[in-house]
C-alpha cells in the first residue's frame, strides 16, 4: 500500500498515536515507560563506568572500553528508530468508503458471512496454496490485511502486528521489527560484554587484594549481580524472537498458535515463511526491503474540497467530501474513487 494522505490536524488523528513531521515520527504515549528504561540504562552504564572502566583502561586497553560505548550507541540509534517509526498503522476508512464496503457486505451477507451484531465472520484467501482468514476491524471499519491485527493500546491496525512494547512506547510492526531486533541484539551483546569483564574484574579483586572484602570487590559484586540479572531477561527474550524470525512468525501469530513452524501439513504450515530456510527468513526480517508508510499528513487547507465518483454502479454518482475524508488512496473490489482536487 502507498503512501495516503491524513487530516492535517494532527491532533485529531484516529488512535491513541502521537503523529508529528507530516507522519514520519509515530510514537506512543507511555512515556514514562520509555523515560524510565532510559534511566535504567543509563544506570547500567554509569556503574559500569565507575566500577570497571578504569580497571580496564590500566589492565588492557582502552579499546575494550570503547567497544561498548559504539555497542550503546549502536543500541540507542535503533531505539530511537523503533520509538519514533511508524509501525506500519493502516488508515481507517472514511465514512463513505465504510458506508460502501458495508453496503456490499450486505448483499453478500447471506452467501459468504454471518453477522454477529457489528461484527462480520472472518472470510478466507488462499495465499500460497493455504487458507488465510481476512478479518474484518470494526473500529477501524475494513477488512484487516493478513498478519494485521489491531493494537487496543493504540486503537489502530497494525500491518505484520507483532506486540505493543511500553518500554519501547509504540507498538512493533511491519516498518519498525528490524530496529526493534538490533536494539535486542546489541543489547544483549552489550549486556554480555559487560557482564564478563566484570566477573574478570571481580575475581582479579578478590585474588589480588589482602582484604577478601573491599570496596572495589563490592562495587564490582553489585555490577554483576545488576548486570546478571539483566542480562538472562533480555537474551530469553532475544531467543524467543530469533526463533520467530528464523521461523518467519509474529510474536501475535505465536502466542494464538496461528501456524506450526516446520509443519508438514500443508494446512499448518505459513504461507509467508521461506522454504529455503531459517537463515533466508532471518536476511528478509532483517535486511530486507523498506515498506512505505500508509500514513501521511500534509498540511494542507482544511477548507479544500475533492471530487469523488463512485464507479460501482451503474448509475454513476457524484458528489463533494471534506478533504479529511477524502484525502487518501482507497481500493476496493466495488469502490474505485477517482480523485481530483478542485
Amino acid at each position: 500500500m502507498g503512501d495516503v494522505d491524513h487530516d492535517s490536524r494532527v491532533g485529531e488523528f484516529p488512535g491513541k498515536n502521537t503523529v508529528c513531521c507530516g507522519g514520519r515520527v509515530v510514537t506512543g504515549r507511555e512515556w514514562p515507560f520509555v523515560v524510565g528504561g532510559l534511566i535504567f540504562v543509563s544506570i547500567l552504564v554509569g556503574m559500569f563506568a565507575v566500577a570497571e572502566a578504569p580497571f580496564l583502561i590500566e589492565h588492557f586497553s582502552i579499546v575494550v572500553v570503547v567497544i561498548p560505548i559504539v555497542l550503546l550507541l549502536y543500541g540507542l540509534l535503533n531505539f530511537l528508530c523503533t520509538l519514533l517509526k511508524d509501525p506500519g498503522i493502516i488508515p481507517r476508512s472514511t465514512q463513505s468508503e465504510a458506508c460502501y464496503l458495508e453496503r456490499d457486505l450486505e448483499k453478500t451477507v447471506a452467501v459468504n458471512s454471518k453477522r454477529k451484531g457489528k461484527e462480520y465472520e472472518p472470510t478466507v484467501v488462499v495465499i500460497g496454496g493455504v487458507d488465510v482468514e481476512i478479518k474484518w476491524c470494526s473500529t477501524c471499519r475494513l477488512w484487516r490485511p493478513p498478519r494485521a491485527s489491531h493494537c487496543r493500546i493504540c486503537d489502530n491496525c497494525i500491518e505484520m502486528f507483532d506486540h505493543h512494547c511500553a518500554y519501547m512506547g509504540n507498538c512493533i510492526g511491519r516498518r519498525n521489527y528490524r530496529f526493534f531486533y538490533m536494539y535486542l541484539l546489541s543489547m544483549s551483546i552489550l549486556l554480555v560484554y559487560d557482564l564478563v569483564f566484570s566477573l574478570y574484574h571481580l575475581v582479579h579483586s578478590l585474588i589480588t587484594k589482602d582484604k577478601l572484602v573491599n570496596t572495589e570487590a563490592v562495587l564490582t559484586a553489585i555490577n554483576c549481580l545488576i548486570l546478571g540479572m539483566t542480562s538472562m531477561g533480555v537474551l530469553v527474550f532475544l531467543s524467543m524472537h530469533v526463533y520467530l524470525v528464523a521461523y518467519g512468525l509474529t510474536a501475535s501469530e505465536e502466542s494464538k498458535g496461528v501456524w506450526t513452524p516446520g509443519s508438514g501439513t500443508q494446512s499448518n504450515h505459513s504461507p509467508f515463511t521461506s522454504k529455503r530456510g531459517c537463515a533466508v527468513n532471518t536476511v528478509q526480517s532483517i535486511c530486507g526491503p523498506q515498506y512505505p508508510r500508509c500514513v501521511r499528513v500534509e498540511k494542507r487547507c482544511i477548507a479544500e474540497r475533492s471530487l469523488w465518483v463512485d464507479l460501482s454502479n451503474s448509475d454513476e454518482k457524484v458528489g463533494h467530501q471534506s478533504h479529511s475524508e477524502s484525502s487518501r488512496s482507497f481500493t476496493s473490489n466495488s469502490v474505485h474513487p477517482i480523485q481530483i482536487v478542485i
